[in-house]
């Protein structure tokens, strides 16, 4: 009986035991999760401060930097304008007021961004507005037009023309005195053009159209536009398969005249302009001398021979 008793008492001590071993576990186990929870939603809440804060930073930086894109963007406005702050007379949000001492008001307009978009000049009587076109910071102006009508996007800018281009076609909008006039040059007009010799194939085309003596010159020549190098009212320089040629407008005849050469001289695309001059180019083929030997140098158009033992430089034309 007592041997019973004895092991009884064993099995409750045991019992009792093990219950507080599983619930020291218990409280161990909940200990350690509320640790890892709390461990967590700290985690997460650092995460969200940093998060917000850089969200923060990013947004501060920005609206400077739109505030200093837009300061930049009038300032060279001003400077295009001939304006600085000393003719301001008032400013806010919606336009800049110049008054210039003889008498002309500048109201520089700005849109709901705060960028300028059109520009009044009154002088006296006389009243014209113009429109402001952006290229990152470069302000272009334009006589005053309409551009809701016109399909496409913007595509290009410079100084006298616009390019709002379209799925097919491309408008070109340009200067005519204080007018802006817009021709539509559609895409299947210009065999051959690709992406690599859009806006070489577009610049000729236009040009081209406008002038009936090029017209008429290419229609006869059967010129491809994408052959063309370098187009202007006097000449027309054209890349054949191995060789060139250029077309001269001959003044004394009245007419294009073709000269053949077998490679570029070397010098820049632009300063063809001077090379290929009436005056110029005249002089060149009264003295024989090989367009192919010309060459720039130091803000020169240069041609060489061979003098005896010496190069001697014999033609200079400055650019």
């Amino acid at each position: 009986m007592k041997d019973t008793e004895i092991s009884s008492d064993i099995v409750t001590g045991e019992n009792i035991v093990s219950q507080k071993e599983d619930s020291f576990k218990s409280i161990k186990e909940k200990f350690q999760n509320g640790k890892t929870s709390l461990f967590s939603a700290s985690s997460k809440i650092k995460k969200t401060i940093t998060s917000n804060l850089y969200k923060k930073a990013e947004e501060t930086n920005d609206f400077f930097d739109n505030v200093k894109n837009k300061n930049t963007r009038i300032i060279n406005l001003e400077n295009y304008l001939g304006l600085d702050k000393t003719c301001m007379i008032s400013s806010d949000k919606s336009a800049n007021v110049y008054k210039l001492s003889y008498g002309k008001i500048v109201i520089i307009e700005k849109d709901v961004t705060g960028d300028p978009y059109i520009v009044t000049v009154k002088e006296f009587s006389d009243v014209q507005l113009y429109v402001v076109k952006y290229d990152k910071y470069l302000p272009y102006v334009y006589p005053s037009y309409d551009d809701k009508n016109i399909k496409g996007s913007l595509f290009y800018l410079d100084t006298d023309q616009i390019w709002y281009k379209d799925t097919n076609s491309v408008t070109v909008l340009y200067k005519v005195g204080q007018a802006m006039h817009n021709i539509i040059i559609n895409f299947s007009d210009i065999p051959g053009i690709n992406k690599d010799n859009f806006h070489q194939s577009i610049k000729n085309y236009f040009t081209i159209v406008n002038s009936p003596s090029l017209t008429k010159l290419v229609t006869e020549n059967s010129i491809d536009y994408i052959d063309i190098m370098r187009i202007k009212s006097w000449y027309v320089l054209i890349k054949n398969d191995d060789a060139y040629s250029v077309f001269i407008y001959d003044n004394d005849r009245s007419k294009f005249k073709e000269h053949f050469f077998r490679k570029l001289p070397d010098i820049q695309i632009n300063n063809f302009d001077i090379l290929f001059s009436p005056d110029v180019f005249s002089f060149i083929l009264k003295n024989n001398y090989p367009i192919e030997d010309f060459q720039e140098n130091n803000g020169f158009i240069e041609y060489n021979e061979i003098i005896g033992k010496s190069k001697v430089c014999v033609f200079r034309c400055k650019i």
